[in-house]
C-alpha cells in the first residue's frame, strides 16, 4: 500500500472529522467558547477610542492582510500593553529574531567600539586561506548578527528598542476572528499601523541573503560591505 503524503493526509483527517461533525470555523465551531468571545466583546467595549482603532488595524493585519498569521513585529505604540492585558494577544520580545532582520549598518552601529571585536572573532571562525578571499569590512551580516546575540546584550538592547513582536493566542483564533467579523471588520478596509519595516533598522521582508555565488560546488559569501542592505535576509 502507498504512503500517502502528509497533505494528503491532512485532507483525509479534515474529511474523516467533517463526516463526524466537526466544524471548525463560526460561532457553530466544535471548540467555540462562547464565553471567550463575550470577554472580548466586554473588553472591547471598555476601550478607548485610540485603543480600539489600534485593535482594530492589528486584527485586520492578521486576520485578512497577513492570513493565518499567528506572530507579526510591530513598532510599539501605547496602547499595546492595554490591549495584552485584555486578552486579545501578548507581547514577546525575541531578541534573536530581531537581531536577524536588522540591516548591516543597524548591527555596525549598534556594535560601536566593539565592532573591531566582532570582525577578530569572525576571523577566529574560517582559516586564514578563507579570511584572504574576503574583501571590505571582512565580516558577513549573519557573522555580525550571531556575535552580537553571543557577546553584546548591550547591542541587542540598542536594536530591540521600541519594537515588540504580537503573539496571537492560538486557542482563541475562532473566537477572535468572530468578534473581528462581528464588531470590526469593514471592507476594503487598509490597516494604518506601521509595522518593523518603517524603521530604518530593518531589511525589507522578501529580500534573501545572496549565497552560493561562487564556483559551482563552493559557498562563496560576500562579505558586508560587499553586498547591499536589500540583499539580505533577516
Amino acid at each position: 500500500m502507498l504512503n500517502p503524503g502528509v497533505g494528503l493526509f491532512k485532507k483525509l483527517l479534515v474529511s474523516k472529522n467533517l463526516e463526524a461533525g466537526v466544524i471548525y470555523y463560526s460561532k457553530r465551531a466544535t471548540a467555540y467558547r462562547q464565553d471567550v468571545y463575550q470577554r472580548f466583546v466586554d473588553e472591547y467595549k471598555r476601550l478607548s477610542e485610540n485603543e480600539a482603532s489600534v485593535l482594530k488595524d492589528l486584527l485586520h493585519i492578521f486576520l485578512v492582510e497577513k492570513r493565518c498569521s499567528m506572530s507579526e513585529l510591530f513598532l510599539d505604540r501605547p496602547e499595546f500593553p492595554r490591549l495584552a492585558q485584555a486578552g486579545y494577544f501578548k507581547l514577546e520580545l525575541y531578541p534573536a529574531k530581531i537581531v536577524n532582520k536588522c540591516r548591516t549598518k543597524a548591527l555596525q552601529d549598534a556594535c560601536g567600539e566593539r565592532f573591531a571585536d566582532a570582525v577578530k572573532w569572525a576571523r577566529s571562525q574560517c582559516t586564514p586561506e578563507e579570511w584572504e578571499k574576503r574583501t571590505g569590512a571582512k565580516i558577513y551580516r549573519e557573522e555580525l548578527a550571531k556575535w552580537i546575540i553571543r557577546f553584546s546584550p548591550e547591542a541587542v538592547g540598542v536594536l530591540c528598542k521600541g519594537v515588540h513582536y504580537i503573539d496571537l493566542f492560538p486557542e482563541n483564533v475562532i473566537e477572535l476572528g468572530e468578534f473581528f467579523t462581528d464588531y470590526l471588520y469593514q471592507e476594503g478596509y487598509r490597516s494604518s499601523l506601521e509595522i518593523y519595516t518603517s524603521d530604518e533598522r530593518f531589511l525589507s521582508p522578501g529580500k534573501r541573503r545572496v549565497k552560493n555565488v561562487g564556483a559551482v560546488g563552493t559557498s562563496a559569501h560576500v562579505p558586508l560591505e560587499g553586498l547591499s542592505d536589500g540583499e539580505c535576509e533577516g
